[in-house]
């Protein structure tokens, strides 16, 4: 069994396509495919940061209230299935399926009033 998974993670892995969002340039935009895909998004900011971010505006409820999230993941109720940060490592805050992932990470950068999203 484990032989199986370990094919399955390897061909995930060959698949796996990394970029930074820099938001002082847009050029990264142009190496995201315009293509249906899953997605995660990282960050190695520390939760007492994230913890401290303003409410989204309340016009529009899609938005994600990073905060409550935070809050309740770390709760006792996540059953210990929440992805923490180790040190100053990377982390997993966010993951979707898009149709078209460019068009979903532009979403995410500049929001949008009816996705969830972190912009």
């Amino acid at each position: 069994m484990n032989k199986v998974l370990d094919d399955i993670l390897d061909e995930i892995d060959q698949k796996l396509i990394c970029l930074q969002i820099d938001f002082d340039n847009a050029s990264w935009r142009g190496t995201i495919p315009s293509e249906p895909g899953w997605y995660l998004i990282k960050t190695n900011t520390p939760l007492a940061v994230l913890k401290s971010i303003n409410s989204p505006d309340l016009e529009y409820k899609a938005h994600l209230n990073i905060p409550r999230c935070i809050n309740n993941a770390s709760s006792s109720q996540n059953l210990g299935l929440v992805i923490t940060q180790s040190g100053s490592e990377d982390y997993v805050i966010y993951n979707g399926e898009a149709d078209n992932l460019k068009a979903r990470a532009r979403e995410h950068e500049c929001g949008h009033p009816k996705t969830y999203c972190l912009g």
